[in-house]
């Protein structure tokens, strides 16, 4: 790894040199020199550095501290103040900034190193647990269901933009309830549920009661289905839970439509039972007396009695057909 490089600005020109020194000694990199606040923001700019040594007063009209503020505008580099001036105001306008440390002077190398590997080290912490923020950010993002994660208390600590979708809300709810934005009812007895914030195990939202559902401001129903998960840290147990939330609206929808038509099939079905009775039963028993009495006119009516079987074998063709949609319907849906 190369060394860490180190901007150094002070006006002062032999506390700039005894600063040099100390860094080169122990394997930094100078970035550059700098006198004015001006020159501090070019360098940092062009140079970006991995810490800056920040005098606080400084030759021209910016100070070390307005500086910083400029420089945090659009980098994050740590710094680290040099002062001889220890009042309160100072102190406190300097904390105001992205404050990495503070040196008094007269400063020694202890002084110096120690600062620097402080700082290096509290921004590379803080570097990389922003890179895993961001990688589990995308991680949740590009997942299709809906993810929440509350504490103890019920409140929303994560929440990712498919959670948001479906509960049709914004995502800056860091820190609120969740009853606030989601409350889910049951199918069997439309009375609310109350999500547990404790768990012992993941537990599939369908073992309170299938479908549930949340109301939306119009008054539709979202069907939703789900996981709760126990949320654990060492020596500390279950300190809230995270909840996965899918919207199964379209496949309840889907389920009602299917089971419909199978009923809507069932009740063909003894319709063109009752039917094909009524009319073959009586054709029969015409064609059976017409057929005894050796009636002329049988000649005459079979025709008109063909074309009628015609028609009653299409029934039986349409009987048979929609046995076998509901035969499949309930074995592939789940009807009983």
């Amino acid at each position: 790894m190369s060394p860490y490089r180190i901007l150094i600005v002070e006006d002062n020109r032999i506390e700039a040199l005894d600063l040099i020194k100390i860094i080169e000694a122990h394997g930094y990199d100078l970035a550059g020199v700098a006198k004015t606040g001006e020159e501090a923001i070019s360098i940092s700019r062009e140079k970006n550095p991995d810490v800056i040594l920040m005098d606080i007063r400084l030759a021209g009209d910016m100070d070390g501290i307005t500086a910083a503020e400029q420089i945090n505008r659009n980098q994050s580099i740590p710094i680290i103040f040099l002062t001889a001036y220890s009042d309160i105001r100072t102190i406190r306008r300097a904390t105001s900034t992205r404050l990495s440390g503070f040196i008094t002077k007269p400063f020694s190398e202890h002084d110096v190193t120690n600062a620097l590997e402080v700082a290096i080290y509290k921004h590379e912490s803080e570097k990389l647990v922003h890179e895993n923020r961001q990688w589990l950010k995308t991680v949740l993002e590009s997942v299709g269901e809906g993810i929440i994660a509350i504490n103890s208390t019920g409140e929303i600590r994560l929440m990712n933009q498919a959670a948001c979708t479906i509960l049709g809300t914004h995502c800056d709810l860091i820190g609120h309830p969740l009853s606030e934005i989601l409350t889910l009812y049951r199918s069997s007895d439309n009375l609310p549920v109350h999500l547990p914030y404790h768990v012992q195990k993941s537990t599939p939202l369908s073992e309170i009661d299938y479908p549930l559902y949340m109301r939306k401001p119009s008054g539709s129903r979202v069907y939703i289905d789900g996981v709760i998960s126990p949320l654990e840290e060492p020596d500390h147990g279950c300190t809230g839970v995270v909840i996965n939330l899918r919207d199964i609206s379209e496949s309840i929808v889907m389920k009602r439509v299917v089971h419909d038509a199978y009923r809507q099939i069932e009740d063909n079905l003894e319709k063109f039972a009752l039917l094909n009775d009524q009319i073959r039963n009586p054709l029969s028993i015409i064609v059976a007396i017409l057929d005894i009495n050796e009636s002329e006119q049988l000649p005459d009516i079979m025709p008109y009695i063909h074309e009628i079987d015609k028609i009653i074998d299409q029934l039986d063709n349409g009987y048979i057909a929609s046995s076998k949609i509901r035969n499949f319907l309930k074995k592939h849906h789940e009807i009983d």
